[in-house]
């Protein structure tokens, strides 16, 4: 890949990813063309210039894409350079390169996946938390490396190591007895375990109140244990699931990954907030962004259907906020029901009599809309004092994990070697199971 950018709706950027033949392409370039009169270091690129030599395409993308619904996807350049295309709740991935296209819009696909894990709805984190940042730059590199080198990764799938009846009953009683300690220990009884051997799937242990991991969870979580595999010690993360449902509903949960021994990590997944506020959180940001984009076109054939798919994503939201007790939840939650309120005389005003003053007014206030939606986000996806309290537990829980699986760990390491198999069989056979996954085909 040579470059990622991602830009808001203002057209400013908001995330880079280069490699240093781009950078030094587009240095050169700005310098022939007047957009910068200081050279950066090399390797470095200027925001600025960056926003001034893609604003016109951005624009034209835009214009193309709200007014007629008809943008276009990719533009083939020069010396077999393309760009493609792709929109995500009202920003605009850009991926530039010269791979083939199939491989061009695969990676697309998974950047905005990648950033819907790391930031839900509220892709702006990205340049709000640099750690954001950092691991979005290390799960893209992660993923580009096992789509390379691992046959599973390339054909969307999920590799299982099958191992005997009485290692896999030992493997799960390890890991249930560690979930049931640490559900004690935290007080949270919706906690998944999950063991990788080089990134092969071994064993999944979930408390009883979970919910069902999706194939597209586990296939981030073999990502993310890649981004962390040559560190010793614990990795924390907070982020936010798929979930098993067809449409994905942004569950946060924190994350900690613990290598057992080279090349075997245990993972634990742990849910936090209130999966009913998150679902209808997420499908209101959807609505809204949706209302913000067919708006521009003043149709009311499509804005009626719109404003409908909005208005009961609201009310959902507000069903499943009124039984939080929690005091900075529950004033966000009346301030945002005030602007709704609003809002919904506004576009009513307009379907019923065409005012494009009442329009123009729903528009503005549902920019301050948007704003409580992400505090609400912040409010109850994000749980610093869990991720943080929590990694003591998890580092007890796992000793125990480490204990009962050691006499396997050679076997183990064995079973995981790539393009070998390992078993007691007579004949050469295929010791690994393939999982394949229909609602990956389109985001991983």
């Amino acid at each position: 890949m040579n470059c990622l950018l991602i830009f808001d709706h203002l057209n400013d950027i908001i995330y880079t990813k280069f490699d240093e033949k781009f950078a030094n392409h587009i240095t050169e370039f700005a310098a022939n063309y007047g957009f910068q009169s200081e050279i950066p270091r090399e390797g470095c690129l200027d925001s600025n210039v960056i926003v001034q030599m893609f604003s016109p395409i951005i624009t034209s993308h835009r214009i193309m894409n709200c007014q007629f619904g008809n943008s276009y996807t990719s533009i083939q350049c020069e010396d077999n350079l393309s760009m493609h295309f792709d929109e995500y709740m009202g920003y605009l991935f850009v991926l530039i390169g010269n791979e083939s296209q199939l491989h061009m819009k695969k990676l697309l696909s998974v950047c905005v996946t990648m950033v819907r894990y790391l930031c839900g709805p509220d892709i702006y984190q990205l340049k709000a938390k640099e750690e954001q940042t950092v691991l979005l730059n290390s799960l893209i590199d992660s993923w580009i490396h096992l789509h390379q080198n691992n046959q599973a990764t390339l054909v969307e799938a999920i590799e299982q190591l099958f191992i005997n009846s009485d290692l896999s009953s030992a493997t799960i009683k390890a890991l249930k007895e560690s979930v049931d300690k640490l559900s004690a220990l935290i007080e949270c009884n919706r906690i998944h375990a999950l063991i990788l051997v080089q990134n092969k799937f071994l064993s999944l242990y979930s408390s009883q109140n979970a919910k069902e991991l999706s194939a597209a969870d586990v296939v981030f979580s073999v990502i993310l244990c890649e981004t962390v595999k040559e560190r010793s010690t614990i990795s924390s993360y907070q982020v936010l699931l798929a979930g098993p449902e067809q449409n994905p509903k942004c569950l946060p949960h924190v994350v900690h990954i613990l290598p057992l021994s080279e090349g075997i990590h245990l993972m634990y997944l742990i849910e936090i907030g209130n999966a009913a506020v998150a679902a209808s959180l997420y499908e209101t940001f959807c609505h809204l962004h949706t209302m913000q984009q067919v708006q521009i076109q003043r149709e009311k054939e499509t804005l009626q259907p719109a404003f409908e798919n909005l208005d009961l994503a609201t009310r959902r939201l507000n069903d499943s906020l009124k039984k939080t007790r929690n005091s900075l939840i529950e004033n966000s939650h009346k301030q945002l029901m005030k602007k709704w309120d609003v809002i919904k005389k506004k576009y009513q005003e307009y379907l019923k009599n065409a005012s494009d003053e009442a329009l123009l007014r729903a528009e503005t206030l549902a920019l301050g809309f948007l704003e409580n939606l992400k505090e609400l986000l912040g409010l109850t996806s994000v749980d610093s004092a869990i991720l943080q309290s929590s990694v003591k537990s998890v580092k007890d829980v796992a000793n125990g994990v480490h204990d009962k699986l050691a006499a396997f760990d050679e076997f183990l390491k064995a079973k995981g070697i790539q393009n070998f198999s390992f078993g007691s069989y007579p004949f050469m056979t295929n010791h690994s199971k393939t999982i394949m996954s229909n609602d990956l085909k389109t985001r991983f």
